[in-house]
């Protein structure tokens, strides 16, 4: 081919998986919630293990409560109504924090592609208002110009909507009496899951990168220093007081994003790939994490409250993946979760139809149902262990 041929070519393909893209899209925004997704819904079983109840408790309270849970002849509730009896069961349980806590603001990152940094934090994110009896306020603020974790949570964005990309840039004009924390919050979409909220990005908000850099050379051609994280400390500062959570999906590259990104969380997650390449890569990652901090540090970093390293994708039948796994886990010592992020053919399914496995339950599941089952149980105990990292940040803030 010649070089017009071969332009010929990329602009085919192009054009085909725009076509492809578009063809999924509808094919998910076809549901009720507010991202055009479905509502995840519960079988009388699962509606009584998510809710601590037996059968006949759970009769009671959705009658008390006025829950219709017929469909045809079948039980069934969504996630709406588990939270409504949550909330009516275990009011002051729900409660997870003081108006003196502060919101985590947990930063996924690893310079490598392909660690599973997107599936981790829709997974965790939505797991953390799903799968837990107390109430977390989740954000996932996507900063990764791909735009996956957007397409996951808000398959459903529209050209009208903000983007973090607008905020960070200036893309914006605000109405008479509006406030820029006003319309942060406004960029904070709901999902198909209670309590989960989502600032989406596009890929022309990679712009950002341009846009940092063009602002960083006007301040030193004035003699003033410039600060690299402060558009994206203005939307935390803006949102923060709504959310108890906030995770940042980061890009696999140390610009502009990546270390704004850094600088204003106050806990990190690395997701690690169990193999050698991998392996390696991470190292040298830490290696450059350690000579990165020390510039963040000079911005004025406080220190992360804490740093778990997350060995991603583990297939627990491979002795190899289990064997670095487990090197993974004692190199990092006390920084590193106590279990896998396992692989699972049920994490890929859900995927194709851009939902986390808490998206779904078993009972809606189309493929093997105890494939989902069984990673979902073994994902609750790291967010479990995720929850109380948490609360254990608020203790001792509090002390």
């Amino acid at each position: 081919m010649n070089s017009e041929e071969t332009l010929a070519v990329f602009e085919r393909l192009a054009e085909d998986s725009q076509k492809s893209l578009k063809v999924d899209r509808n094919k998910i925004t076809v549901g009720d919630a507010p991202n055009g997704k479905y509502f995840r819904t519960y079988n009388q079983r699962e509606a009584c293990d998510a809710t601590e109840l037996n059968h006949r408790q759970m009769i009671k309270t959705i009658d008390d409560l006025s829950i219709d849970s017929t469909d045809g002849r079948k039980f069934c509730i969504d996630i709406n109504d588990v939270e409504k009896i949550r909330e009516h069961l275990f009011v002051d349980e729900r409660l997870v924090r003081t108006t003196f806590n502060k919101a985590i603001i947990v930063a996924i990152s690893n310079l490598k592609g392909g660690t599973g940094k997107t599936t981790v934090t829709t997974t965790f994110s939505t797991g953390l208002c799903t799968e837990t009896q107390k109430r977390y306020r989740v954000l996932v603020i996507d900063l990764d110009p791909q735009g996956t974790a957007s397409m996951y949570l808000k398959p459903n964005i529209s050209d009208d909507d903000f983007t973090v990309g607008d905020l960070l840039i200036g893309n914006y004009a605000l109405d008479e009496g509006e406030t820029f924390e006003e319309l942060a919050k406004a960029t904070c979409y709901p999902t198909n899951t209670p309590d989960l909220h989502v600032m989406p990005i596009r890929p022309s908000d990679r712009n950002y990168e341009v846009v940092s850099k063009k602002k960083q050379n006007n301040e030193e051609e004035k003699g003033r220093e410039f600060i690299v994280y402060e558009d994206l400390k203005k939307i935390i500062d803006a949102v923060s007081d709504d959310f108890d959570v906030i995770m940042l999906d980061t890009p696999p590259n140390f610009g502009a994003l990546t270390i704004s990104a850094h600088y204003v969380a106050n806990s990190l997650i690395v997701p690690v790939l169990p193999s050698q390449n991998d392996r390696d890569s991470t190292s040298k990652y830490f290696d450059f994490l350690t000579e990165a901090y020390k510039v963040i540090q000079l911005l004025g970093h406080k220190g992360y409250d804490s740093v778990n390293v997350l060995p991603t994708a583990v297939d627990i039948h491979s002795n190899a993946q289990t064997s670095i796994a487990s090197k993974v886990r004692i190199a990092s010592s006390n920084n590193c979760f106590s279990v896998d992020f396992l692989e699972s053919e049920a994490i890929k399914n859900c995927a194709e139809k851009q939902n986390t496995i808490f998206d779904q339950s078993a009972s809606e599941y189309d493929a093997t149902r105890s494939s989902l089952k069984s990673i979902q149980n073994s994902t609750r105990t790291l967010i479990f262990a995720l929850e109380a990292q948490i609360q254990q940040i608020w203790r001792e803030e509090l002390k």
